[in-house]
């Protein structure tokens, strides 16, 4: 992804519809109104069934989509990035889900529009991920203080 600010990105959104607590359903309008589409090509597609994600994501690395957007729960975080493991295609992540652990942890706003905005700036980090069973998966754990 180094020097793609000259050069148009390829987006693709997958919503999971039926996932989390926040109202995914104004996530469409919010990429039209955020994202830089003279510097973006964003395409959105809605999930319909469990394993969805994880197929939607294959299929854009397939077709080189640059940056693959999770709008979900933690089932569509692990499925969208499970599928991008090993590839060069990002993952960004907008929360909508009431844990938000990973998000919190990897410091991605809570806002939807400020967490959407951060496509517009072109920074990509790499994270490390876990396996079980030879399965990625994502997440953060944490342990609470005693008192």
């Amino acid at each position: 992804m180094q020097g793609m600010e000259d050069q148009r990105r390829h987006i693709l959104v997958i919503i999971n519809p039926i996932s989390g607590t926040g109202k995914k359903e104004r996530i469409p309008r919010l990429i039209d109104t955020v994202v830089d589409h003279d510097r973006n090509d964003v395409s959105i597609i809605m999930t319909e069934y469990p394993g969805h994600a994880h197929e939607l994501a294959k299929m854009a690395v397939e077709n080189h989509f640059d940056i693959v957007v999770a709008v979900g729960g933690d089932g569509t975080v692990n499925e969208v990035g499970s599928a991008l493991c090993g590839t060069s295609t990002a993952m960004a992540i907008v929360p909508t889900w009431s844990g938000n652990g990973l998000d919190r942890h990897l410091r991605i706003s809570m806002n939807a529009s400020r967490a959407l905005q951060v496509l517009n700036d072109g920074v990509v980090g790499a994270f490390d991920y876990c396996t079980v069973n030879g399965k990625p998966f994502f997440c953060a754990c944490g342990n609470r203080k005693k008192k």
